[in-house]
């Protein structure tokens, strides 16, 4: 299986690049700028909410685009032309929930060099999906998120700006790590998604999301003592 790694904080940035398992690495789009090494092999991530911010992304994009850089993740249908307007190459994320065939046929027609499976699919529907032009491929490890908020939770209702920054605690004692940038702020689920131990998953690659602290690192993705496997052995 090849691996790819999404990470959050800038200092896994050089980590990433240093290990040979990954073919590519998403990169917050913050973090990277002409000095960035091995830029083709980077992807940039902008931010998931825009809400007026278009402009100045875009003008982000295309300095990216300028400095080398050669793809960015869209993670909607806005962010797919927005993307390409840039010059760069719009690789798919797993918010455009792509569950059928349909779906990832008419994404390959708009353009994406890569797709991601939605994390609500089942490996039984993936097998049923026509493949198509494009690698395909599935998030399987990482704290995913839970919820998008506009406004850090955490910090009184403001831009924090912060990857990793703090923790929501419910009734019971669980932790929920947030992570901040751009204007947005994702709550993560306390428990991690891992899957890439699993070598039989109908998919092209396998994108590995590492959290603030975490070191990307192919092999140190099962030593957790608590785990999920999300929905796709429902």
């Amino acid at each position: 299986m090849k691996y790819r790694a999404e990470i959050t904080t800038k200092e896994q940035l050089s980590a990433a690049l240093a290990t040979s398992a990954f073919k590519y690495i998403y990169a917050p789009m913050e973090f990277l700028n002409e000095k960035t090494q091995e830029k083709q092999q980077i992807i940039a991530v902008p931010p998931v909410f825009l809400g007026g911010n278009e402009p100045r992304i875009a003008e982000e994009l295309r300095k990216l685009k300028e400095a080398g850089f050669k793809g960015a993740l869209a993670h909607s249908l806005g962010h797919i032309e927005l993307i390409k307007s840039a010059g760069l190459s719009a690789h798919g994320g797993f918010r455009l929930n792509i569950t059928n065939s349909i779906a990832l046929k008419q994404y390959e027609e708009m353009g994406l060099a890569d797709s991601i499976f939605s994390v609500e699919l089942p490996f039984k529907s993936m097998k049923h999906i026509a493949p198509g032009g494009s690698p395909v491929g599935i998030m399987a490890y990482g704290h995913l998120p839970l919820m998008i908020c506009r406004r850090c939770p955490v910090r009184d209702d403001k831009h924090c700006g912060k990857s990793g920054c703090n923790s929501l605690t419910d009734r019971l004692g669980i932790k929920f790590r947030t992570y901040c940038r751009l204007g947005e702020s994702e709550i993560l689920n306390p428990v991690p998604l891992v899957l890439s131990d699993y070598d039989k998953a109908p998919a092209d690659f396998c994108v590995l999301r590492f959290s603030a602290g975490e070191k990307p690192d192919v092999g140190a993705r099962i030593a957790r003592p608590t785990f999920t496997r999300g929905l796709y052995n429902k």
